[in-house]
């Protein structure tokens, strides 16, 4: 398994070619639990110095795995202040479950990067909504934590393309399309629970808006010109650094992010004229097209340490989906 991977599952083709437990179908919160190696719990440890006699750390607490003994190299994921507040892996899914699953096999992927920093789960919403003409994008819910204090547990929607898997999160970064429900690490999963249905209750009404976003992109071409445009100001390329002839170490580390730079901007525009779904009313030559270029390339063919799905759904990588769709939106608009 690929070192930031520990433990994880997924249904039908590897998706995102990323690793993992293969399943047949969707499974149920308990079964997701199981296969996405989270049936474990999260305790405080409190931290002394090393020193002779040691001191205690009164500001902080380790965070660690209850599973595994005392002395377990894994079994430290982080320290946190005295006031962090586990949400147990159980906890967080069956509230996820109470608003998503309800008991239902609707969960596509999950597990824990690490040793069990981050964790996630993903279910898909029966509300698939058509851009253009077969193509199709369904919501799906995604639940992710930390128990390092990295990552303030959350729920959000995420969209994926059906023809070809592409994603891209509506409620992460961007405040038009919907809010993302996060909450620290404080309070009970009661208020949790509360807090993340009134949010959802709002946000999956806000997805019928966002696929009208989709759809206003697959109807307005994009020529090569502007394209340029949107791949210079995303990949930008990089300067050169002074003094890089007299030291090694710099010139070598600018070449290779300048290499890294053209060929994803290569490997884009291929995309944009040969990706999967192209062939699709509302693609080729389009500003939708063009976003889903990205969204390829990111989640299907972007090189990074370990799987890249969750590269991809919680890290860097969404990042960098959610920059192209705004520039894309914007460029759309003023076009």
């Amino acid at each position: 398994m690929p070192a930031n991977v520990g433990e994880m599952f997924y249904t039908g083709a590897v998706p995102w070619h990323g690793k993992g437990l293969a399943l047949a179908n969707p499974v149920t919160m308990e079964e997701a639990i199981r296969s996405g190696g989270l049936d474990w719990e999260v305790g405080k440890v409190d931290l002394m110095t090393r020193d002779d006699p040691p001191s205690p750390v009164r500001q902080r607490q380790a965070l660690v795995r209850l599973d595994l003994p005392s002395g377990h190299e894994d079994r430290v994921l982080g320290v946190a202040y005295r006031g962090f507040k586990p949400v147990q892996n159980r906890d967080g899914a069956m509230l996820f479950d109470a608003i998503f699953g309800q008991g239902k096999p609707v969960y596509h992927t999950g597990g824990y990067l690490g040793k069990g920093e981050k964790v996630w789960l993903l279910a898909r919403i029966d509300q698939p909504k058509e851009v253009a003409p077969g193509d199709i994008v369904t919501p799906y819910a995604l639940f992710a934590n930390s128990h390092d204090g990295s990552l303030a547990f959350h729920i959000r929607l995420t969209t994926i393309r059906v023809v070809c898997q592409n994603t891209l999160s509506i409620a992460l970064y961007e405040k038009n399309l919907g809010r993302q429900f996060r909450r620290a690490h404080q309070g009970s999963i009661r208020d949790h629970a509360q807090a993340a249905q009134h949010f959802f209750s709002r946000t999956l009404e806000q997805f019928n808006k966002t696929a009208e976003q989709y759809t206003s992109l697959s109807k307005k071409a994009c020529n090569d010109l502007e394209f340029r445009k949107i791949l210079n100001v995303l990949f930008p390329e990089p300067k050169k650094p002074r003094n890089s002839e007299r030291y090694p170490g710099l010139l070598k580390a600018w070449e290779k992010r300048k290499s890294e730079v053209q060929h994803a901007r290569k490997d884009i525009d291929r995309l944009r004229e040969s990706g999967i779904g192209m062939d699709l009313e509302g693609s080729k030559g389009t500003y939708w097209g063009v976003l889903n270029a990205v969204l390829e390339y990111v989640d299907h063919h972007k090189e990074t340490k370990g799987s890249s799905l969750p590269y991809a759904l919680i890290g860097d990588g969404m990042k960098l989906k959610m920059n192209a769709f705004r520039l894309i939106r914007d460029a759309a608009k003023a076009a």
